[in-house]
């Protein structure tokens, strides 16, 4: 059987020197690589919380207001977490029941949140 310049023979294949799976990864660099993990999961931990507490206090601010400002609703509705919609929906409700003519404003944004057709303007 005839062997090219590397010593192979045609159907063997030549190794690089690098790691080809998990296992021949050094301890150091999985250590590394761990540790980059729990470092990027606590980042978005701190995120998630730090963005939770910020629509929070947002929405405490608009529960307060009789008339809240349309940049204060899209700031939440920009940074609303999932589990926060309910939240949201319940204050814009309370808000669209203190007034006996409740804002267009308010309406429309309580329909957009709760999946109800595209209202105009």
């Amino acid at each position: 059987m005839a062997s090219d310049a590397t010593g192979q023979s045609p159907g063997q294949s030549v190794s690089t020197g690098r790691a080809n799976g998990p296992e021949q990864i050094s301890d150091e660099a999985r250590a590394q690589f761990v540790q980059l993990l729990v470092d990027k999961v606590r980042e978005a931990q701190a995120s998630d919380e730090l963005r939770t507490q910020f629509v929070q206090f947002l929405l405490d601010k608009v529960r307060g207001d009789p008339f809240p400002s349309r940049e204060q609703l899209d700031l939440i509705e920009e940074s609303l977490p999932p589990d926060m919609f309910s939240d949201y929906a319940q204050v814009l409700m309370e808000k669209a029941g203190q007034e006996g003519f409740p804002s267009n404003e308010i309406l429309r944004r309580i329909q957009r949140i709760s999946g109800g057709p595209r209202a105009r303007g």
